[in-house]
């Protein structure tokens, strides 16, 4: 009993700092994004596409790169656990709700750490931009 205290203890630590390291990760990956993509939000802004246009094609990837991301992840760790399953006594098969769980909290957590970046990016004045490159 106490051992199962301490795994749940463990677990109730360890799961929040991955989830915001994850989320840390999510937004650095994209800051450097909007960077590297400077001079074509420039051009997006000159020719006059809007802000809130440009913040929602930020987003728009993220989230399409975090369901992507979530399915071949669950579904390649699904298919590790079948392939191990007698040497790890694993007995689940496809979960239908902790498909859907993890497809929308890979997705929530990637449009709320890519809304800073995409945002800064949806700011950018589209003159300083084009003059500096």
């Amino acid at each position: 009993k106490e051992l199962r205290e301490e795994q749940v203890s463990f677990s109730s630590v360890i799961v929040p700092a991955i989830i915001l390291m994850c989320g840390i990760w999510i937004a650095l990956l994209f800051l450097n994004n909007v960077r590297e993509r400077k001079s074509e939000i420039g051009i997006l802004a000159a020719i006059g596409v809007g802000e809130k246009k440009i913040l929602l094609l930020f987003l728009f990837k993220a989230m399409f790169i975090a369901a992507l991301g979530s399915i071949i992840g669950y579904m390649s760790g699904l298919f590790a656990g079948m392939v191990w399953q007698d040497a790890i006594g694993w007995q689940g098969w496809f979960n239908l709700q902790w498909f859907i769980l993890a497809v929308l909290m890979a997705t929530i957590l990637s449009l709320t750490a890519s809304w800073i970046p995409a945002y800064l990016a949806s700011q950018q004045d589209p003159a300083d931009i084009l003059r500096m490159e």
